[in-house]
């Protein structure tokens, strides 16, 4: 779509109920009913235009990420702390802090790799599922199952059963953004799709919702 200082992608889906916009390599998709206009898909940019132009600036200077080596010295965040990597030579693969640092025992690259993601996958696991009792009971819902998952394209969701799963890459996320994506999915239960009353809702028990949606974009570059 022109007119916009930006590439715009409107992808029209016939199930889709409302209107998303998600940002991915400097490109804005829109995501659309098929019965809304052309006139109506711009007035949707437009009032999002300030959300859009911050949110692309924020990924610029991101940047892409970086290869991680699995080396002495590097940086693994947990819980939006970051921890220096300190590897032991051993035969049995294992993570864990301690003294401000994350020690791994391995004894190759595959297997400290290997160790950091199962460390955490057993961190998400706990804080997950400790978030989603403490909010599920703010919202006053209940939902069915709580799992960890190994996506690459999102951070979680909510099954029409009620079934909530989380992307384990959240967990290097601070808090506040652990808390959105929780507060978000939980909110599902209620409002399965991007609905307003979706949006309302989770601008009632979460209003900064739109800063923190903004900064998990942004963690998109995250690889591991």
């Amino acid at each position: 779509m022109d007119g916009f200082p930006f590439t715009v992608n409107v992808i029209y889906r016939a199930r889709t109920k409302s209107a998303e916009i998600t940002i991915e390599d400097e490109v804005v998709n829109v995501i659309v009913p098929n019965s809304l206009l052309e006139t109506q898909v711009r007035r949707l940019i437009t009032k999002r235009l300030a959300w859009i132009k911050k949110t692309l600036v924020a990924q610029a200077k991101a940047g892409k990420p970086k290869v991680i080596e699995y080396v002495n010295g590097e940086s693994f965040a947990y819980l939006g702390k970051n921890y220096r990597l300190k590897i032991v030579k051993g035969e049995e693969p294992a993570a864990k802090l301690k003294s401000g640092y994350l020690w791994v025992t391995a004894s190759n690259t595959e297997d400290i790799k290997e160790a950091i993601k199962q460390w955490y996958f057993r961190l998400a696991q706990k804080r997950l599922a400790e978030k989603t009792t403490r909010f599920s009971e703010m919202l006053g819902v209940s939902p069915r199952s709580v799992s960890i998952k190994d996506f690459k394209t999102k951070w979680g969701s909510c099954s029409k059963n009620g079934d909530i799963a989380y992307n384990w890459k959240i967990i290097m996320a601070s808090n506040n953004l652990v808390d959105y994506l929780v507060i978000h999915e939980l909110c599902h239960l209620k409002e399965l799709n991007h609905s307003a009353r979706f949006w309302k809702l989770l601008d009632r028990h979460k209003p900064d919702w739109r800063e923190c949606k903004i900064d998990l974009a942004n963690m998109s570059f995250i690889i591991i």
